[in-house]
């Protein structure tokens, strides 16, 4: 079985208070009533007028004392109602913004998983460095593949050329030596012919 309560502990703070309060208010009232009460002819007659003086000045201190209690207590009591609101205010603050029990296996876990956070991050700025010295690499190699390729380039044409001006030269060279065989020959043959 539960054991249900009817009122919570702030509730029977703030009872327990208001009772003071009309405990203090009622013997305001009495004695201001004792006060305001007509004198009885007897006493008005017995007293001299020094001693009711002296009466009903101590009543009023009287009065006036317990109207200071009343005000210390009712201060007293709004100071402990608000602080007890604060307090019921920051339990919920906490309660809402760190749920479950703050333990040392929790701060544990949570420092656990700031280092390889940290770690993380290292490693993404690592591989961020690599991935950029990767993309100066790459660019490095497509201009140093476009200068081969130009170099290939080149290197056809000049060889085109020197077969060309090869051939040329053989050609020439063919040439050079039909026109030595046929001025070859045709010495001979006139050397033949003057014989």
């Amino acid at each position: 079985m539960q054991n249900h309560q009817l009122l919570t502990p702030k509730e029977k703070q703030v009872l327990d208070s208001q009772r003071e309060i009309d405990w203090l208010k009622r013997q305001i009232q009495q004695y201001e009533q004792k006060l305001d009460s007509s004198p009885d002819l007897e006493s008005m007659l017995s007293l001299k007028p020094s001693e009711e003086d002296n009466t009903i000045e101590s009543h009023k201190e009287t009065i006036d004392e317990l109207r200071e209690k009343l005000d210390v207590m009712t201060q007293f009591n709004l100071s402990k109602d608000s602080l007890t609101n604060a307090v019921d205010a920051s339990h919920n603050v906490l309660r809402s913004l760190y749920r479950g029990l703050v333990d040392h296996d929790s701060f544990e876990r949570s420092r656990a998983v700031k280092v390889k956070i940290d770690e993380r991050d290292e490693l993404t700025s690592l591989f961020l460095t690599g991935y950029e010295q990767l993309r100066k690499a790459k660019n490095e190699l497509a201009l140093t593949q476009a200068k081969i390729i130009d170099c290939h380039q080149e290197n056809r044409e000049l060889m085109q050329t020197l077969r060309d001006l090869k051939e040329q030269a053989m050609q020439e060279m063919e040439q050079l030596e039909q026109s030595e065989e046929g001025a070859i020959l045709a010495s001979q043959v006139t050397d033949h012919t003057e014989r």
